[in-house]
């Protein structure tokens, strides 16, 4: 039977079909990286004292890389990068800013979502927080 309600239900379907297909970016494309620091020791930070890290990410693809965007793991950390695409066989540099207001050993991390086969990346700083 070829009812009009066949067809809405076989229109919806094939929408939701398409629109789950599509796992590219708004360039269309996905890229690969490399990061030479994945975990990156600040050692010892006198407490209350702002540490800033940086993760440099290199594009290895063929396709601009675009770091979307970067969440911290808490809130004593502050993330800043660029905004704009990143060309093949360039780097890009996320900032970050950790406030050490608590003693002791720490490990922060920031996610990286980005147009990777894999999608995010999670970066880590640790060391420790004394007294001096």
């Amino acid at each position: 039977m070829n009812t009009p309600i066949n067809y809405i239900i076989l229109f919806l379907f094939a929408l939701l079909y398409t629109s789950c297909q599509n796992t590219t970016t708004s360039t269309g494309a996905l890229t690969t990286i490399s990061i030479r620091d994945t975990v990156i020791n600040i050692g010892s930070i006198k407490y209350g004292e702002v540490q800033k890290v940086q993760f440099k990410i290199e594009n290895n693809g063929d396709a601009p890389l675009l770091i979307k965007h970067v969440e911290p793991g808490c809130g004593c950390t502050k993330v800043d990068w660029s905004k704009k695409p990143i060309k093949k066989g360039a780097a890009a540099i996320i900032s970050v800013e950790f406030d050490g207001r608590a003693f002791g050993f720490f490990r922060k991390d920031i996610e990286v979502f980005m147009n990777t086969v894999e999608g995010s990346k999670r970066l880590y700083f640790k060391g420790e927080a004394v007294d001096n």
